[in-house]
């Protein structure tokens, strides 16, 4: 049984006689062994296409031929699954975790949000400083609030502002009294 699974790879190969195909909301699922082991699996009930080809699930289709018809739901054992990241982590906030180069179209409407993003960040400053990351960091990147788009991008807006600001003084200043 999946429940009874000692390694992830006795996970996966009892997930996937299991079950067959994954027939509820998505989910991302990160797990861990007693190895060492780490594991990322992407559940989602994705249609399999009679003429299969990456990305066809990001564009509006032909619906006048039947071309692109489901014949079904993708298999378990088709489903993104990887182990072991060479960066050591998973980041799941509702991020894209499939590669950019993937065969399958699963996951690619994903992208790398700015929360997956700031979640990365946490995670390589602590790596960088040596630190042990805890379950109270988790936590508190729970309730992180930064911004990251608003970060990097308010202190241009403030200059670009304070310019317009300026220039717009100096023409009525030039232009009012003359």
């Amino acid at each position: 049984m999946v429940a009874e699974a000692d390694s992830i790879p006795e996970y996966k190969e009892a997930f996937q006689r299991q079950i067959k195909q994954w027939n509820s909301v998505p989910a991302s699922t990160v797990m861990t062994d007693d190895s060492g082991n780490i594991a990322y699996q992407l559940l989602s009930p994705t249609p399999k296409r009679k003429n299969w080809y990456p990305y066809v699930g990001m564009n509006i289709l032909d619906g006048s031929t039947s071309y692109h018809d489901w014949e079904g739901v993708v298999s378990t054992k088709d489903l993104p699954f990887a182990v072991n990241p060479k960066k050591g982590y998973y980041v799941s906030a509702n991020n894209r975790i499939v590669p950019e180069h993937s065969k399958s179209d699963i996951g690619a409407e994903c992208i790398s949000t700015t929360r997956g993003l700031r979640l990365r960040e946490l995670i390589e400053e602590g790596i960088n400083s040596g630190k042990k990351l805890t379950v109270d960091d988790m936590r508190d990147w729970q309730e992180d609030l930064t911004d990251m788009v608003a970060r990097d991008s308010v202190p241009h807006i403030i200059k670009i502002t304070e310019r317009v600001l300026a220039n717009a003084y100096e023409y009525k200043m030039t232009n009012t009294y003359h």
